[in-house]
């Protein structure tokens, strides 16, 4: 078993590449290698299991229902919280059977849907982050 913790912070593009190319190596080696980053592209390409971890506790485990979302284009995970996902989705009415499909094939449980046009608040909350500003 491998434990990296953010082995790509502050590496040239090249090392980069090299570190990645030796994890998936390790893998198919049949080793385990727990990975921790900030970098979600990181995470998304090289692990089949994900944890998404907030003030040092388990908030998402939903591996199943990341990774099938991911490869959807104009489809964003907004918020993961225990037990249930938030989207956004230009035209979300039109990509709900896609979306629906995709959790389906990777075996996740769609137990409620709920579909709200954004208003202009939660726009602007979106654009502009929710920190506090002096």
């Amino acid at each position: 078993m491998r434990l990296l913790d953010e082995p790509t912070v502050g590496v040239d593009p090249q090392s980069r590449v090299r570190i990645l190319d030796l994890v998936r190596e390790q893998v198919k080696g049949g080793t385990c290698v727990i990975y921790t980053t900030h970098y979600m592209e990181e995470a998304q390409s090289l692990c089949d299991r994900l944890a998404i971890i907030d003030h040092g506790k388990i908030i998402a485990e939903e591996a199943t229902a990341l990774r099938a979302l991911a490869p959807l284009d104009g489809v964003e995970v907004v918020q993961v919280e225990e037990g249930s996902l938030t989207l956004a989705a230009a035209e979300a009415s039109a990509r709900l059977s896609t979306i629906f499909q995709a959790l389906d094939a990777a075996g996740a449980e769609v137990r409620e849907t709920t579909l709200t046009q954004p208003n202009l608040e939660t726009l602007f909350m979106k654009l502009t982050g929710k920190e506090l500003r002096e």
